[in-house]
């Protein structure tokens, strides 16, 4: 029998007789993980596409393929984001990826709905879900069995800001992507408006990387669900385009056959129609009107008082039963799960509330005047004035008019800016104008320069832009306009100019007038920077009326915009302007065709749309520069140009810096993808016929790409022109090339044809010595004083000996004949202009290295004992860099050479060392040991000597890893001890005015022994002789080897520290400035000695304050030795004398205690706060207080509190602001609260400058930090909260900012 399972909670018994299946009792049983997963995922699994049929939507794919595709450990690589506007399909896509992942038994999946799911926490969440642990344990323990584990939420962004007023389930949501994201196999997808994922501070801190944007639908896919839903008549661009947003078409399936709709639709038309059949009609409606009505009311008045998109059913069904499932069914709204009612779209929502806040007589004023006027309660008053405009015309003009210019008693503003200008705005998205809207603009409006800037600025159809032109006119028109006013004019006419081209250019045609140079500018930066929308008759001729000069080329957007229909008349002002460029520069030797950014974007778009017509262009140009560039030398067929000497070929080019040479390889490039076309090959044809060196080059390089195809046209040209020589030398290399590839093809008899002809060969430029090459630099290197024969060499070099015997024996004597005469290098056929780089000393090859005999290198060294300055010749550097990698490779090999090469007087002894060194490389100490000492032989030990290239600091660096081992040979010790006594320093001072004093030294040998002496410290059998050699020298050797001793001198604690402190006051004993200026890090010895030693330093630490020189580093020292120290009153004395007297310590000690991370103390935050006191109230000082804030994110709370209120409080903060500002950013995310009175505190003190990126980020931060703000109508919250409003009117309200709020606001309304 199958065995029952029973989860029995509480203290009474229960009997159980038959059962099938599981049984739970109360409500803590539990579910398996992958039962829980697909239970919990109901509400997105049973979402159904409003449109059927469904339309298919490409990014489930998309998704789908990186799920499965293995990612790296990049932070966000596991995270991907779904994001489009409202009603854009984002349900659906997260729905179909839903179901197509249930389909792999490999996949385990949560889909939640956040809209309809009703949680607490994550806790709430996983005892929703009936799972026996926290959902982040169960995600774990699935990734380790399953091949993924996917956790997709859908519209995340119902938990966010703008619609949700509870932030508890978005940080917990966001807590748990956090700590699953990391785990191997997990994937999370969510998807989001692009409103709430910019300016929920939230959200924004995800920072997700793998995107999908969904967007609107193609023309084709609603023309085919229109069909699918038997929607047959045809419909006009405009109408499709707006049903390409999947709500609008949805709405328009609804309604279609209710009532005929055309163009121009809007969304509130369609609920229009929407609320008719199923509200008003009672022949659809089979529910009480009135009874339906008071649900309505009574469901949006509810979300409306709290700040929400859902209220439970038990509020209604008792009362409202029928009509509730009467909406239900006819998928006007949703009941979720959980018992949520909601509308079917959050705009339906915005409709129902304004239809019936209107309806039931309520006033939206009186309204407004006793709530906060906030930036959610937009949609409302959009909502209501878009209805009452169709609603009651005069009550609606009315309304706006009072909204604009009311004022209370004392003569303040009662709305807010921000809802007068959505009043405007909201006006210029209708198709058709109203008289009344029009008489409010003419008779008050237009005299308002702020409300006029809004009109201007929102106008974009062609009504509307009639409309405004007409008011213009009755205010005596265009001519009688202020500046500012043509200014915005000219903004309306820009934004109208795609819908409704022909339209504007039409006025701007009949009022500007073009003599007027301001007049003329305003119709410049009008057809230079948008799209026309007009025929390119019109646009040629505004533009040969404007234009100038070709040179350089003007109005190129203009020709953009003609381009489209007409690219002849382009390519005749492209041609135009080549020529023009070619006249200036006639007396100039070599020309360059120059073009900029949008004269490139010309050539670019016309090779891409009209590629015909750009290939004769490019050919036409290179006509025209060959013509005016060529010069033809005696007995030549092919004339060359100054244009072609220095051409290289290169693939895939763009025109850069020489229009010609990038013309010459586009069209290569061209002719390459289309070999077989006919027009290609006539080209071809006419190019190997040409006179012009640039064009047979291209025949030439065709014929090599391809011999298979034009081995016949090969033959052709070398039997028929003069390719081979006296040509242009790029023909020449060519043609070479040509015969390379292509005489293995050629019949025999074609083939000994071709050799007849290259052994007739005659050059007469072979006999001439030009003055350049000297008699002696050509024997030097092997070439003969004349280069009579060359082009015959290279041609015959190309055909191989065994066919130059079987073929002519003629060619075969002379192919050896030519070759003895020239170095084999001169007659490789190289191209003849091209660039190198080399980096680094020449050598031998690695694999040439490891195969020579020790004899080889025996030879080699004796050879190579120079650095020349000739890339063709192995170095003495080069050499013994390559016989170090030999010997490290296979050091056996080569131990005897290098005993071999130190008993030769002849051989520098860079080479032993250079073996020495591999051998070490090899780990051969011993042996490295014998060489180093078989050396030091050689020398004498005289660490001063250069016999035979000796260089002991170069030996010093050689063993410059030794010191770092355990086992330091006695050698290498006695070595060090003897170079820091007796190595000579430079006899004159070069670096008296270098500050890095340390570095000086160690690139010294006596300096560098130091420092390697220091370094030997972990060997406790040396101390002594450490000690005893560094003391030595300690009041005598220069600041140079003493900083260099110094500068890791903390080591030597390890030996011993109290004799380390001695030693360092000897080093110190003159209070040079510089050494005391030494950089502070882990191994200053000061770090160490402060914790115990700091009486002994007193005198020390004295003299250092009256050194102002080096307080940057002593400052930091101080204050270490005082907080370690129990705030010693000595040492403060002396720190605070630093930071009172000198900015430079005050700012040093910031960056300094801005690194210590979670290790601030608050003897730290004291000094802080200390530092940020006016003292120096300078540019400087403001920086370095605003860079503190790239650190303190990490600080501790009440840390961040204290630093950032003073900081504000500080006039410093009126310096530099933009670490700052980044920072609040953040803090909005914790205390939104607190960022607007920072931000207020900030505004009041800051010289603000005239920063796009500033004042974006400061917008930024106030709406992050007003959107976290849930509690609008906390009496403790008002004044925060009206303050931010004020702020973002007054942006709003600036000519120059007010664009980095627009976008924010335009996405609150539309998204």
């Amino acid at each position: 029998m199958e065995v029952k399972t029973v989860n029995q909670f509480g203290v009474k018994s229960i009997y159980i007789e038959k059962n099938e299946g599981e049984i739970y009792v109360s409500e803590n049983y539990v579910e398996s993980p992958s039962s829980a997963f697909i239970n919990g995922s109901y509400e997105l699994s049973d979402y159904t596409p409003t449109i059927e049929p469904a339309i298919p939507r490409e990014q489930v794919g998309m998704i789908k393929a990186w799920i499965e595709r293995e990612v790296g450990n990049e932070k966000s690589s596991t995270l991907g984001l779904l994001y489009g506007k409202a009603g854009i399909g984002k349900s659906v896509v997260m729905h179909d990826l839903l179901k197509t992942l249930q389909e792999n038994k490999d996949y385990q999946v949560l889909g939640l709905k956040s809209d309809q799911v009703e949680f607490v926490d994550t806790d709430d969440l996983s005892h929703k879900l009936r799972l026996a642990q926290p959902i982040e344990k169960v995600v774990e323990e699935m990734a380790k069995k399953f091949q993924r584990v996917i956790l997709l939420i859908d519209q995340i962004d119902a938990l966010s800001l703008s619609l949700s007023s509870n932030r508890t389930p978005l940080r917990s949501l966001l807590k748990l992507i956090g700590q699953i994201q990391y785990i191997p196999n997990v994937r999370v997808v969510i998807s989001c408006r692009p409103y709430d994922l910019e300016y929920d501070p939230m959200l924004d801190n995800l920072r997700i990387k793998n995107k999908w944007e969904l967007k609107e639908l193609t023309k084709e896919q609603v023309s085919r669900s229109l069909k699918n839903n038997n929607c047959n008549e045809r419909l006009n661009d405009n109408l499709l385009r707006f049903l390409g947003n999947p709500l609008h078409l949805y709405l328009f399936l609804k309604v279609k056959s209710y009532e005929k709709l055309t163009d121009p639709l809007t969304t509130d038309l369609l609920y229009n129609q929407l609320w008719k059949k199923y509200v008003v009609d009672d022949n659809e409606r089979n529910v009480d009107k009135e009874r339906l009505l008071a649900l309505l009311d009574s469901i949006v008045s509810s979300m409306y008082e709290r700040q929400v998109l859902s209220v439970h059913i038990r509020e209604f069904e008792t009362t409202y039963d029928a009509e509730l499932r009467y909406l239900v069914r006819n998928g006007l709204a949703i009941i979720t799960s959980s018992g949520q009612v909601q509308f079917f779209h959050q705009t339906l929502f915005d409709y129902v509330y304004a239809r019936l806040f209107i309806e039931n007589g309520h006033d939206l004023l009186e309204e407004l005047k006793g709530q906060h006027q906030g930036l959610f309660s937009r949609a409302a008053v959009k909502s209501i004035l878009t209805f009452l405009r169709e609603r009651d015309s005069a009550k609606y003009i009315r309304i706006i008019e009072k909204l604009l210019y009311a004022k209370n008693m004392d003569g303040r503003e009662l709305y807010r800016y921000h809802l007068k200008s959505l009043a405007l705005n909201n006006m210029a998205f209708f198709e058709i104008p109203l008289q009344e809207e029009l008489n409010l603009i003419s008779k008050r409006v237009f005299s308002d320069k702020v409300y006029m800037d809004v009109v201007f600025e929102t106008v974009y159809t062609g009504n509307w832009f009639n409309a405004i032109w007409n008011i213009i006119d009755s205010k005596g028109g265009w001519k009688n306009l202020s500046k500012a006013y043509k200014d915005k004019v000219m903004v309306m006419s820009q934004r109208t100019l795609w819908l409704s081209g022909e339209m504007v250019l039409d006025r701007l045609n009949a009022v500007l007038d073009l003599s007027d140079e301001n007049d003329c500018q305003y119709l410049d930066d009008l057809l230079q920077r948008y799209n026309l929308n007009c025929s390119s008759d019109k646009l040629i001729d505004y533009y040969k009326r404007l234009v100038k000069t070709r040179n350089p080329l003007q109005y190129t957007h203009l020709l953009m915009n003609i381009l489209k229909e007409n690219p002849t008349f382009v390519c005749e002002e492209l041609k135009e302007n080549v020529r023009q460029q070619m006249k200036e520069k006639e007396s100039k030797y070599v020309y360059k065709i120059g073009v900029n950014h949008e004269v490139e974007t010309l050539y670019e778009e016309l090779l891409k749309d009209h590629h015909d017509i750009a290939i004769r262009f490019l050919v036409d140009i290179l006509t025209i520069v060959y013509q005016s560039t060529e010069f033809e030398l005696e007995g030549a067929d092919i004339s060359y140009s100054t244009e072609f000497f220095t051409f290289e070929r290169v693939k895939g080019v763009h025109y850069v810096s020489n229009v010609v040479e990038d013309a010459a390889n586009i069209l290569i490039d061209e002719f390459l993808k289309s070999i077989n076309d006919e027009k290609t090959k006539r080209y071809i044809m006419e190019f190997s016929q040409s006179k012009h060196v640039g064009f047979v080059y291209i025949a030439l390089y065709m014929y090599t790409s391809r011999p298979d195809l034009f081995k016949d046209d090969t033959y052709d040209i070398i039997m028929n022109r003069q390719v081979l020589a006296n040509a242009p030398s790029w023909v020449e290399y060519q043609a070479v090339e040509a015969l390379r590839v292509t005489f293995c093809l050629f019949s025999d008899d074609q083939k000994k044809t071709i050799l007849n002809r290259i052994l007739a060969i005659e050059d007469k430029d072979e006999g001439k010595l030009y003055v350049r090459d000297t008699i002696e630099i050509r024997m030097k290197y092997g070439h003969p004083i004349l280069d009579i024969d060359i082009h015959k060499g290279k041609a015959l070099e190309v055909i191989s000996l065994d066919e130059l015997r079987r073929l002519s024996w003629e060619a075969y004597q002379e192919r050896q004949r030519i070759d003895r005469k020239f170095n084999k290098a001169r007659l490789k056929n190289s191209k003849p202009s091209s660039t190198s780089s080399h980096v680094g000393w020449t050598s031998l090859t690695v694999e040439q290295g490891m195969k020579m005999s020790c004899d080889t290198w025996f030879n080699s060294m004796l050879k190579y004992n120079i650095d020349p300055h000739d890339w063709e010749k192995p170095s003495l550097t080069g050499q013994c860099h390559l016989f170090r990698e030999v010997v490290s490779k296979n050091p056996d090999k080569y131990v005897g050479l290098i005993d071999r090469a130190i008993a030769d007087e002849r051989i520098l002894l860079d080479y032993p060392q250079a073996g020495m060194q591999g051998l070490l490389d090899a780990g051969r100490m011993d042996e490295a040991m014998h060489v180093l000492g078989a050396i030091l032989c050689v020398i004498g030990n005289d660490v001063n000597s250069d016999v035979r290239g000796f260089s002991i600091h170069s030996l010093l660096f050689a063993l410059n890893d030794i010191p770092k081992q355990d086992n330091i040979p006695a050698i290498v010790m006695n070595l060090l001890c003897n170079a820091l006594i007796n190595a000579k320093e430079p006899e004159e001072d070069r670096h008296k005015e270098d500050k890095d004093v340390h570095t000086v030294g160690i690139n010294q040998a006596r300096g560098n022994a130091g420092y390697m002496l220091v370094e030997c410290a972990r060997s406790e059998q040396y101390k002594e002789k450490i000690f005893e050699t560094i003391e030595s020298i300690a009041e005598t050797a220069s600041i140079y080897t003493r900083a260099a001793i110094l500068l890791n001198m903390a080591a030597l604690n390890l030996l011993d520290k109290n004799r380390n402190v001695e030693l360092f006051k000897r080093l110190m004993h003159d209070y040079n400035p510089r050494l005391m200026s030494l950089p502070v890090h882990n191994y200053n010895p000061l770090v160490y000695f402060i914790n115990y030693a700091v009486g002994e330093l007193m005198d020390y630490f004295e003299h250092a304050a009256n050194c102002p020189a080096c307080y940057p580093g002593q400052v930091v020292i101080l204050w270490l030795a005082w907080s370690h120290n129990h705030r010693d009153e000595r040492i403060k004395v002396l720190l605070d004398k630093m930071c009172d007297n000198s900015e430079e310590a005050r700012i040093s000690l910031l960056k300094f205690l801005s690194t210590l991370d979670q290790k601030v103390n608050d003897d730290g935050v004291c000094y802080i706060l200390h530092i940020m006191e006016p003292l120096f109230d300078s540019q400087k000082m403001g920086e370095a207080c605003d860079n503190l804030f790239y650190h303190i994110g990490a600080w501790p709370e009440k840390i961040q509190y204290q630093i950032t209120d003073r900081y504000v409080n500080s006039p410093l903060c009126k310096h530099h602001i933009h670490t700052f500002v980044g920072y609040l950013g953040g803090y909005a995310i914790k205390d939104p609260v607190q960022t607007l009175r920072w931000l207020e505190l900030m505004m009041d003190k800051a010289e603000i400058p005239d920063d796009y990126f500033i004042w974006n980020r400061i917008a930024d931060v106030i709406i992050q930090a007003y959107n976290g703000i849930k509690s609008f109508n906390d009496p403790s919250y008002q004044e925060t909260l009206e303050h931010a409003l004020d702020l973002i009117d007054t942006i709003m309200k600036s000519p120059n900012n007010k664009h980095l709020i627009s976008n924010f606001i335009n996405k609150l309304d539309n998204e």
